[in-house]
C-alpha cells in the first residue's frame, strides 16, 4: 500500500485498504475495519469506481451489522442496492 501511495496509484491503494478492512473484520477488529473501508470508499468515489463503491458499501454494511450499529448497516445496504438497481434498470 505504501508503494501505491508513493506512486499515486489510487486504484491499488483503494484495493489494499479494502483488503485491510476485510482482514480486520475477519479478526473482529470492527473499528479498524470500518476505518479502512471508509478510506477505500472515499478513494473509490474519487476515482469513479462505482463497482468498488458498491462492494465497499456492502462490506461496510456487514461490519456495521456485526458491530451492532444497525442504522449504519441499513444505510450502507440501501445505498449499495440503489446502485445495483440503477445499473440493472438503465
Amino acid at each position: 500500500m505504501e508503494i501505491a501511495k508513493k506512486d499515486g496509484d489510487l486504484d491499488v491503494e483503494g484495493r489494499a485498504l479494502g483488503n485491510l478492512g476485510s482482514t480486520n473484520e475477519a479478526i473482529g477488529e470492527y473499528d479498524k475495519a470500518i476505518a479502512y473501508l471508509k478510506k477505500s470508499l472515499t478513494i473509490a468515489r474519487s476515482i469513479g469506481d462505482r463497482a468498488r463503491e458498491c462492494s465497499t458499501l456492502e462490506s461496510l454494511a456487514t461490519v456495521y451489522e456485526a458491530s451492532k450499529v444497525y442504522q449504519e448497516a441499513l444505510d450502507c445496504n440501501q445505498k449499495s442496492h440503489i446502485f445495483i438497481f440503477r445499473r440493472v434498470f438503465r
